[in-house]
């Protein structure tokens, strides 16, 4: 129906396509070439479908009866992976997020005469510059004392439970699947999200932030209802400077400033790390992460990490506590400790060592020990995606000679980062004269002019300055797996 009536109809699927390919590459040829096909529709309409929905576009929010309102302000960069580095645009971005959803859309009007002045009178924020200095209200802030707020949760046992089934060893998932299994129901707090104009200025800059929070002020003001706004922890910390400096009776004193969740979740995580500095929490990490590891977890930097080993911590003294109050032994884990001490002890009488890694390269040694170790291979099942290396590396006697360096202990950095690249290149089926770069953007072009192939960006080489990392992360690891003690720093390393 679009490809016979191009000009009368104008179907949802063809232009959504358009509008993500748009976003996506934002290549007037591929567009182009598939609107000649019939996939999608053409370029020019979707610049004017875009331009459509700027000026139509509601960015005003106003409190509705029921649902929470609040603002999310943060660095927005733009058209950034230019390649001569110009026409990007770094600025303020700002949006309204309306809780629970309202569930309704605002109708597009097609219209063929709209200009940008239009455009950009929709959309603007007046810039209030900023003389003062912020620091000076963070010298003057005073913090109150809080509420005693008691407020009763029935799922408050819920982890007294999970913990307790530990001892009673019965089939059960882990936390997050425990928690999943007790809750029914969808959730109701997805959101309406609504985009708000853009300040094209430094977000850092008092005078921009100065500008945000007027712009936020007056939008609330409207609908008489008290304004909150998130900022990162950077942008928080001078907003609140900003705000403390404001003399009373000033519209910023009512905003609501809250910290980002991110960033409010690294700073609990690194008050715990204060203050368990000295009570051996680091030393318990260090038996299941790695040393580096665990000081980055107690410093708020590994968030994931840090949020699952404060997880197993507490579980492991739960255990303890509750096997001591109830008198019910501890679940031991089947080990073949005495297996191992005894094939220890012969090793060191005969002179030899327990590592497949004695002489040469064996290929199905170095697969099963890997699928042993790593973690990240158990939890995402990549053993499918795994499959095709192996073999290559199986049947490619290059290939065995590029990986051997990841086995010697002394390998320099050098040595790595060259044997890393030549070795992806190899697997992508590149040339040995070109580099990552180069394969990846011949494949690139080779796909793009073809014209019937969709270019699907994860299945291109990655590029040289990313091989550098995963590199260096493939040959800690691999010496880890050996039991080797090198002199690595994993944070230096990706």
């Amino acid at each position: 129906m679009q490809a016979s009536r191009s000009r009368l109809l104008l179907c949802p699927l063809q232009i959504g396509l358009a509008v993500q390919m748009h976003h996506c590459f934002d290549s007037k040829f591929l567009i182009d070439t598939l609107y000649s096909l019939g996939f999608c529709s053409s370029y020019k309409e979707v610049l004017t479908y875009e331009m459509n929905a700027a000026v139509s576009e509601n960015n005003v929010a106003f409190q509705v009866d029921g649902h929470f309102t609040q603002y999310i302000a943060d660095n927005l960069d733009h058209n950034t992976a230019t390649l001569d580095g110009w026409n990007t645009f770094h600025g303020m971005g700002m949006i309204a997020t309306v809780t629970p959803i309202i569930g309704k859309t605002d109708r597009i009007r097609r219209r063929t005469d709209v200009k940008p002045e239009e455009i950009v009178k929709r959309a603007k924020v007046d810039i209030q510059y900023y003389n003062r200095q912020a620091c000076d209200g963070l010298l003057k802030l005073k913090f109150e004392h809080l509420e005693n707020v008691f407020v009763e949760d029935v799922t408050s046992k819920v982890d007294l439970l999970w913990k307790a089934c530990w001892l009673l060893q019965p089939d059960r998932p882990s936390w997050s699947g425990f928690m999943q299994a007790i809750h029914k129901g969808r959730y109701p707090g997805q959101s309406s999200i609504i985009f708000m104009p853009m300040i094209d200025m430094n977000p850092s800059d008092t005078t921009c932030i100065f500008s945000t929070l007027h712009f936020i002020s007056a939008q609330e003001k409207r609908s008489n209802t008290t304004p909150v706004l998130t900022f990162d922890q950077p942008l928080w910390w001078k907003a609140l400077g900003i705000i403390s400096s404001e003399p009373d009776g000033s519209d910023l004193k009512a905003i609501v400033l809250r910290l980002g969740p991110f960033h409010l979740q690294m700073s609990f995580l690194a008050c715990i790390g204060h203050l368990m500095e000295e009570t051996g929490l680091h030393e318990m990490l260090s038996t299941v992460y790695a040393i580096n590891a665990a000081s980055n977890m107690l410093q708020g930097k590994a968030v994931l990490r840090a949020v699952r080993g404060h997880i197993l911590v507490d579980a492991a003294l739960s255990m303890l506590l509750l096997s001591d109050i109830f008198r019910v032994p501890l679940p031991l884990l089947e080990s073949d400790t005495e297996k191992n001490r005894d094939k220890n002890t012969q090793d060191e009488q005969t002179g030899t060592l327990s590592t497949p890694y004695e002489s040469e390269l064996n290929v199905n040694q170095v697969d099963a020990l890997s699928i042993n170790k790593d973690t990240a291979v158990q939890l995402h099942g990549v053993l499918e995606l795994e499959a095709a290396s192996m073999k290559e590396l199986r049947n490619n006697l290059q290939l065995q000679t590029l990986a051997e360096v990841f086995l010697q202990d002394n390998a320099t950095l050098e040595d790595i980062l060259s044997a890393g690249e030549k070795a992806l290149v190899l697997l992508y089926n590149g040339s040995s004269r070109e580099g990552l770069d180069e394969l990846r953007y011949r494949l690139f072009c080779s796909k793009v002019a073809v014209g019937t192939t969709f270019v699907q960006i994860h299945t291109l080489p990655p590029t040289s300055a990313a091989a550098r990392f995963h590199s260096m992360r493939v040959y800690l690891q691999v010496q880890e797996w050996m039991g080797l003690k090198v002199a690595m720093d994993p944070t230096d390393y990706g």
